[in-house]
């Protein structure tokens, strides 16, 4: 009797650490699913844009876009580039400075026009060969969901079309490398807020601006 007292503190004891043992697995696995679950978060942004335009739902590009943001970005960078531009062509420093202030006003308006829910999507819509819809139906855009071998297969092709990287745990970088695409050389800044992410600018390669400016 006395013996089998004597194991009883034991065995308490070893049940308690396996308790523990185990809330320390459960606990981790948690926090891997969480962590990835965040750092997925530009491809589930992508599917979210992607869904948007097929179903016509242009409104919601604004969960997925930072459209002022991205607008002040892209300002900044076609004044960079027209700058440039006018170096090449005045070698006359008052003849720059007047074309820069021209080109300030030019693009605010450009650049306004441009990066609209309904312009962009266009754009995206026109690049991947999407056929734009209006908004469509509950049923009609349950029909447009993508199915998991449709993902798959487009994950597949990810390579072919784009590289990717992470600039650090809350931005990420996408640059357009498939030849044919009309973005080509185009790169994407995802940037997280919270637990979700966002587009945060675009980088448009200078062929893309050059074709902008002559039509």
């Amino acid at each position: 009797m006395v013996f089998t007292f004597a194991k009883l503190p034991m065995q308490i004891s070893c049940s308690s650490m396996k308790n523990k043992s185990y809330y320390i697995i459960l606990l981790s696995m948690l926090c891997f699913i969480g962590l990835l679950y965040v750092q997925l978060g530009p491809f589930r942004s992508a599917y979210g844009i992607h869904q948007s335009i097929v179903q016509g739902d242009y409104s919601n590009l604004e969960r997925y876009i930072d459209f002022p943001k991205l607008r002040d970005a892209t300002k900044s960078q076609l004044r960079s580039y027209l700058a440039e531009m006018s170096r090449g062509e005045f070698s006359d420093p008052s003849m720059q400075l007047l074309f820069s202030g021209f080109s300030m006003s030019f693009t605010d308006g450009l650049v306004d026009g441009f990066l609209q829910p309904e312009n962009l999507a266009s754009l995206l819509a026109i690049s991947k060969g999407i056929e734009l819809e209006d908004s469509l139906t509950t049923e009609e855009a349950l029909d447009k969901k993508l199915s998991f071998y449709e993902i798959a297969e487009g994950l597949s092709q990810l390579p072919e079309w784009c590289s990717m990287r992470y600039l650090s745990w809350s931005e990420f970088e996408v640059t357009f490398i498939k030849s044919d695409f009309p973005l080509v050389g185009t790169q994407v800044f995802f940037q997280r807020r919270g637990l979700d992410w966002v587009i945060s600018s675009l980088r448009f390669s200078d062929l893309f601006w050059q074709d902008v400016l002559a039509g």
